[in-house]
């Protein structure tokens, strides 16, 4: 229904790849949590980020998602 309404679809708290992979099939837009990364201060982020930086930017855009809309809504299950 988000998709249909102009809104990225965000997941927040994945914790295992079977969540990820049923968020997938689900076109699920964006996710988080502890599968991806625990919580970290802002300095050990950075790090993260700059010895990930081959990683990020081989990220591809998501088809169809607008990239300057802030219209988001959560993806939840049971």
């Amino acid at each position: 229904m988000a998709h249909t309404l102009g809104m990225r679809v965000v997941a927040e708290g994945v914790e295992t790849t079977e969540q990820r992979d049923w968020l997938v099939e689900e076109r699920c837009d964006l996710a988080q949590g502890w599968l991806y990364a625990r919580a970290m201060d802002a300095e050990s982020f950075i790090a993260t980020l700059r010895s990930q930086q081959q990683v990020v930017t081989g990220v591809r855009a998501v088809p169809g998602a607008d990239r300057s809309s802030h219209n988001t809504a959560p993806c939840v299950s049971d």
